[in-house]
């Protein structure tokens, strides 16, 4: 049903819009987000229904989510307590010198978020909606632009994430296609290594005959 809605959601019907908003379909779904830590299906399907209800050229879609179905409120309350607990109403306390295990949807909701910033330059009404909430502004400047810049691969100070930064391809596929090869040449070496027995003879005949076919 999630996976249909999110198909629903993606033609831009009006009609459909509407009647997910009167059943209470998306708001639903949204709960379900963060009632189920650890299923990914279910994360993957519904933040393709918040993204699709977020870039929708209709202003009551885009204020059912972040009005109605409290959106931000909801990713705010979720990463304070995203450690995992057995009994929900409790956080999970770790083991000295232990990171305890988070929630399962961190980095979907690190992927709206980033997504709401984004709209946010082009929508007055999501700019709005992020500018009201002091507890947004706050965890932006503090969490997020810190994770993002953790999880950059581009920004990592070793391996080949760095290397692709700065230098846009590898070494290996530069020195090839720098390299000014000289086919001529290549293929007189070829036939002197023929006529000196360094090939067996019989391999002689093929060789010169796909050399006059390159030479046409």
């Amino acid at each position: 049903i999630v996976e249909f809605i999110s198909v629903l959601l993606s033609i831009g019907s009006e009609v459909a819009e509407m009647r997910l908003i009167d059943l209470g379909a998306i708001k639903h779904v949204i709960n379900l987000f963060f009632e189920y830590p650890f299923n990914n299906f279910l994360h993957h399907h519904v933040e393709n229904i918040i993204v699709s209800c977020l870039e929708s050229k209709q202003d009551h879609l885009i204020a059912h989510v972040l009005d109605e179905c409290e959106l931000v409120t909801r990713i705010l309350e979720a990463e304070k307590n995203s450690a995992l607990s057995i009994d929900l109403t409790k956080r999970t306390l770790s083991s000295e010198g232990r990171t305890p295990p988070r929630v399962g949807f961190v980095g979907h909701i690190t992927r709206i978020a980033n997504k709401l910033i984004q709209l946010a330059n082009s929508n007055s009404t999501i700019q709005s909606h992020l500018q009201q909430n002091s507890g947004w502004t706050e965890w932006h400047a503090s969490i997020l632009t810190k994770r993002n810049a953790v999880e950059n691969v581009y920004q990592w100070a070793c391996g080949r994430p760095t290397s692709m930064q700065d230098r846009g391809r590898d070494s290996d596929d530069e020195d090839f296609r720098d390299r000014d090869y000289d086919v001529a040449a290549l293929a007189s070496n070829l036939s002197q290594a023929f006529k000196y027995g360094i090939y067996p003879s019989e391999d002689v005949d093929e060789a010169q005959a796909s050399q006059e076919r390159d030479d046409e």
